[in-house]
């Protein structure tokens, strides 16, 4: 939540309904005006789930979306859809594209739907008819026929991206994912992490790299909604982190491989040489603020957390603990359970850097009620994570490390994939209000911080040159 957080309203989506044998939609003819059909899903959703969801409730027909399209206001975005089959749908008629109205589809969105009709867009996945074909692989891939289209669930389209899964005939199932710019390497890094930490990542079957597509087998599930529940949290967490700190141990000595495969450059010197950039955006950020709700932090409080995480990379640095891959996303969707496995999906934010990193962020999963039960869980998940990082580097190294990672991880956070101040994107408010938020994790984390040292430091040997005056 950010500091001009406000409940996001519905948003109204158009829908583009081709038939595929003729090439037509499925509009509504209103006194003659062929009019799309719209759809309001919730703003948090996934578009792509709810509007099949929708669709399929409203109208009868089971789709495939292949593609968005999102003008400028007041036109609201278009999903195109591909019909896979339909029953009776009383209130749509057919129509040619070019019977739509300028005002209902413009010239943009116009020639984008012709080209997904035509096949004759770059990316195959937003091409209608490209189910065939992709089902074909899979079947080829597994070596097992899929149930039914009817079964298949779709959770993410558009633009060149896809993610699906498939029910076979043998009651197994298998996600199809395909990615395009500006994620094109998470195939690469996924099938290296794969190789490195298998256990930790589900099997990849089979990749087509002209599609920039993978196959996996589903060997787990979400543990999303169990996350939630404070009592399957506390049971299942400390294995979570055990895992991702496993997975983490895999990936050592190996970090230059990553990043050559696509990951992110967060080490602890580039985060450091990086800093000045990031702190004059934050500070510009704050002078955007509107809200009277919290206090800015003024420059020169800017200027002291600064030095305090650039002395808190020197420090850290010097404490050795091995580079590995972070995740960047560490959110519960994104953590598979089965009795015997723990898997971590996602790895379009893939980074190199401190793996503490990625611990505090998954302190953040911890859905304890009270400051008391979630100060004891988070010191059983620092224990669980330690433990198997202590096979390769000092366990004492760890626990000052600790210390500094409230710090290191909101600036990792905004640091993301270091890319994005030299865009437009650095002035999009959300970004801004969200580092404005982060910002104030790092002010209290840097207040915090001499504390959480003198109390390491009274339990940890702490080698001279990083013990703190005073």
């Amino acid at each position: 939540m950010t500091d001009e957080a406000t409940i996001p309203e519905p948003m109204e989506y158009r829908v583009a309904l081709i038939q595929p044998n003729s090439g037509k939609l499925l509009v509504i003819n209103d006194s003659g005006v062929h009019r799309l059909p719209r759809l309001q899903i919730s703003a948090s959703s996934r578009a792509t789930l709810e509007l099949r969801q929708l669709i399929r409730h409203a109208f009868g027909l089971n789709v495939l979306i292949l593609d968005f399209a999102f003008p400028d206001a007041p036109l609201s975005p278009i999903a195109f859809a591909e019909i896979l089959s339909e029953s009776q749908v009383s209130c749509l008629v057919p129509a040619d594209i070019a019977q739509v109205s300028d005002a209902e589809l413009a010239e943009e969105q116009r020639h984008r739907l012709l080209k997904s009709v035509q096949g004759g867009d770059v990316h195959p996945f937003t091409s209608m008819g490209w189910l065939r074909p992709a089902t074909a692989w899979l079947e080829k891939v597994v070596g097992i026929r899929v149930s039914s289209q009817k079964d298949m669930e779709q959770y993410n389209a558009g633009f060149g991206f896809t993610l699906m899964r498939f029910h076979m005939e043998d009651g197994s199932a298998y996600w199809l994912k395909a990615t395009a710019e500006p994620n094109r390497h998470e195939l690469a890094v996924t099938a290296r992490l794969s190789e490195l930490c298998w256990k930790h990542l589900p099997t990849v079957a089979g990749s087509h790299l002209p599609w920039n597509a993978w196959i996996m087998k589903e060997e787990a599930t979400s543990c999303e909604q169990r996350l939630a529940k404070a009592d399957e949290a506390e049971l299942l967490l400390p294995r979570v982190v055990a895992s991702m700190a496993s997975l983490q141990a895999a990936t050592i000595g190996h970090v230059e491989e990553l990043l050559e495969t696509g990951a992110f450059d967060q080490r602890l010197a580039t985060l450091a040489a990086h800093s000045e950039e990031i702190f004059a955006y934050i500070e510009d950020a704050m002078g955007q603020q509107t809200s009277t709700q919290v206090e800015r932090i003024d420059a020169r409080r800017l200027r002291e957390i600064r030095a305090n995480f650039e002395e808190a990379c020197h420090r850290l640095d010097r404490l050795g603990v091995p580079e590995t891959v972070i995740h960047g996303d560490m959110n519960p969707g994104n953590i598979l359970i089965s009795p015997s496995r723990c898997q971590f999906i996602d790895w379009s934010e893939a980074y190199i850097g401190n793996p503490l990193i990625t611990l505090e962020h998954m302190l953040l999963l911890n859905p304890a009620e009270t400051p008391e039960a979630r100060g004891e869980l988070d010191k059983t998940l620092r224990a669980e994570y330690c433990s198997v990082l202590s096979q390769f580097c000092d366990i004492d190294q760890l626990e000052i490390g600790l210390c500094y990672m409230p710090l290191l991880a909101a600036f990792s956070t905004i640091y993301a994939r270091g890319d994005w101040w030299a865009t437009d994107a650095r002035n999009n408010p959300q970004r801004r209000a969200y580092a404005r938020m982060l910002a104030r994790q790092m002010d209290r984390a840097a207040r915090n911080l001499q504390h959480c040292l003198g109390f390491a430091e009274a339990f940890v040997p702490v080698p001279a040159d990083l013990q703190t005056p005073g």
